[in-house]
């Protein structure tokens, strides 16, 4: 059974490590992956952020189960990523020192 809808599969190989529901369960991911392990992602799903967007868009977020639900995820975890890869570059590793300290609260299943 595919994790992800039709049109994402490429992005089948990230969902166990970066669908993550909750900020604190993508932070953490962040912080564990590799600078390699997060261009990696960032690479293979930026291409299909618009993509994944306009397919969610259409869908009431609470009504978001199986496969939308895990897209959601992983674009989600693309935004904390994006973050890393576009913005901190290096600056990462001392990033992700603070970010340890942070308290995260997760609301909802995303």
């Amino acid at each position: 059974m595919a994790a992800l809808p039709a049109g994402f599969r490429a992005l089948e190989p990230f969902v166990e490590r970066w669908a993550l529901a909750g900020e604190a369960a993508r932070a953490a991911a962040r912080s564990a992956a590799s600078d390699a392990e997060r261009l990696e992602f960032y690479q293979a799903a930026q291409p299909l952020m618009q993509a994944a967007l306009a397919h969610l868009d259409g869908k009431p977020i609470g009504s978001l189960t199986g496969c939308d639900a895990a897209l959601m995820r992983l674009m989600l975890s693309l935004a904390n990523v994006y973050h890393s890869v576009e913005v901190l570059g290096d600056a990462e590793a001392e990033n992700a020192r603070m970010r340890a300290r942070l308290q995260f609260t997760d609301h909802a299943p995303y």
